[in-house]
């Protein structure tokens, strides 16, 4: 199929060969088009946590560290062909490509649901991260990140303890394991996390890392709500061309627009988060 720059998520960027990237395998929720989106997953949910890997120049991946639980969540999944038939891969490599250049599917509770595939840059998803850690939510005194890893680790020992009871489907560990879930899980917006601790593919030696991971994409998604922006996938794909002259325009757009400010010479957008933007100055 020859070779070719994909494109960020986020900046639309182009993302050349040998580019650190962050893969993001995701469901598409409904098969069918609609008509209205209103929050960061409405169209798409994430099958498993976003992985790091390096883009290969041909639309796939290559040097990729995924953790044994996120393997074995996309081992387990139950995948299908187009003709409904079973899907199976011998490398997540094959399944990247079998994902964004045929059609495969997932068995879900709502029936069957295209998988689809999105790159962002990976330093561009560090620094978002990294940015929005340091926030303290309206009337705290902790960052979001510090609030996060408090409501993570205070399920920690208590989690430990089901795992290396080697009966983690008890009816008293059952009920611990659904506590645990309702510490990471918050609605149906992070359902593969609750797939992750249900399924009881989190061992001792991993449960650090989850917690970082989890942390990471809690602050990824905050990022999206924050930024107004959802997942949008396969955009502006197709060619070697690595011209950035319409990013530019609009990364100027925003800053120049960020800037405006009110006839008294209030800002127009918060710069700090407020209660309901209950501060906020209005238009003119």
């Amino acid at each position: 199929m020859g070779s070719w720059n994909e494109t960020c998520m986020l900046s639309h960027l182009p993302i050349m060969m040998d580019d650190a990237i962050k893969v993001i395998i995701l469901i598409k929720r409904n098969n069918e088009p609609r008509s209205e989106n209103v929050y960061f997953d409405d169209g798409y949910t994430p099958l498993t946590f976003p992985f790091d890997a390096t883009y290969n120049d041909y639309g796939g991946i290559e040097d990729f560290d995924l953790s044994d639980y996120t393997l074995a969540q996309i081992a387990s999944a139950k995948l299908f062909t187009k003709e409904n038939t079973q899907y199976e891969f011998t490398s997540v490599e094959q399944l990247i490509d079998d994902i964004n250049q045929t059609d495969v599917y997932t068995k879900t509770a709502m029936g069957m649901r295209k998988l689809e595939c999105i790159y962002i840059h990976k330093k561009l998803y560090d620094t978002l991260i990294e940015q929005i850690s340091t926030r303290k939510p309206y009337n705290q005194s902790k960052s979001i990140s510090e609030l996060l890893m408090e409501k993570y680790n205070s399920a920690k020992d208590k989690w430990l303890a089901v795992i290396k009871s080697g009966k983690p489907f008890n009816k008293e560990n059952w009920i611990t394991i659904r506590l645990i879930e309702s510490v990471f899980e918050n609605a149906n917006t992070y359902s593969f996390i609750q797939n992750l601790i249900t399924c009881n593919l989190i061992k001792a030696d991993d449960i650090d890392r989850f917690i970082k991971e989890a942390h990471d994409y809690r602050l990824f998604t905050y990022t999206l709500s924050e930024g107004r922006i959802g997942y949008i996938t396969r955009c502006g794909t197709g060619d070697q061309c690595r011209s950035i002259f319409t990013q530019k325009i609009i990364a100027e757009f925003i800053l120049k627009e960020s800037q405006r400010k009110t006839e008294d010479g209030d800002p127009i957008y918060d710069a700090e988060e407020t209660l309901f933007w209950y501060h906020r100055p209005q238009r003119p």
